[in-house]
Formats: C-alpha cells, structure tokens, sequence
C-alpha cells in the first residue's frame, strides 16, 4: 500500500511538472491601468497551469501519507 501510494504520488508529480514545462504559469493579465478582458484561449492556459500545480501538490502529499502512518 505504501509503495502504491508512493508510485502514485511521483507520476502526478511528473505529470504536473510537465504541464508547467509547456504551460508555464501566465502573468498577471490585469498591466497598468487598463483593465482588459481576458481571451479565451488564456482562461484555458491559465486552468491547465492550475492543474499542473495542483497535481504536483496533490502527488507531494501521496508521497508524503505513508511515512505519517503508523508503521507495523
């Protein structure tokens, strides 16, 4: 169980890293005073590279679960 938490927890890892590699997180769209309406096809960038992080967060805690359980 341990094990398949671990293996788990690294592929998420390196799935999330591998969406940030190619989507990277996008800036801040509000620049300077004017305010500007986000495009599609940046709302979808910017929900990707979310996901990437929350995979990453969400495999660090897999890989976190077995060592914080008690041990037989």
């Amino acid at each position: 169980m341990n094990n398949l938490l671990s293996i788990i927890g690294l592929s998420l890892d390196i799935i999330g890293v591998g969406i940030l590699f190619f989507y990277g997180m996008p800036p801040k769209y509000n620049q300077g005073y004017v305010e500007m309406m986000p495009s599609k096809e940046y709302k979808i960038k910017d929900r990707i590279s979310k996901t990437g992080f929350l995979l990453i967060i969400a495999g660090f805690a897999l890989q976190l679960i077995p060592y914080l359980l008690p041990r037989k």
